[in-house]
């Protein structure tokens, strides 16, 4: 791996954000996922934010989590690192503005 790939910037966590962040990938790339075009493109877009910030996993955390393997310690510590990648105020700012958005029906 190259060291860009490991490159994140551990900032103060809040481990509660992150796994409602693991909640929403579950239901968005879970093998039960539902039709939920707003979700799937909120959880891309963290996604996104993520890879930018020096994440590299989000393909195997996204695969693992469509072949099940939720309760897996690989994928609590590779969304542990996901949500320590964006940082906890924007994960919890984004977390708040995709639930306001939610209740308004605007996604």
């Amino acid at each position: 791996m190259s060291s860009r790939q490991h490159a994140v910037d551990h900032r103060e966590s809040c481990p509660e954000s992150f796994a409602f962040f693991l909640g929403f990938l579950i239901i968005a790339y879970g093998p039960n996922q539902k039709n939920d075009a707003g979700l799937r493109e909120y959880v891309d877009r963290m996604l996104s934010r993520a890879s930018a910030a020096g994440f590299a996993h989000a393909d195997i955390l996204t695969t693992m989590i469509a072949n099940g393997e939720n309760d897996s310690p690989r994928v609590r510590h590779l969304a542990t690192v996901l949500g320590e990648a964006i940082g906890d105020s924007e994960m919890i700012a984004s977390i708040k503005d995709f639930a306001d958005k939610r209740k308004a029906g605007t996604v």
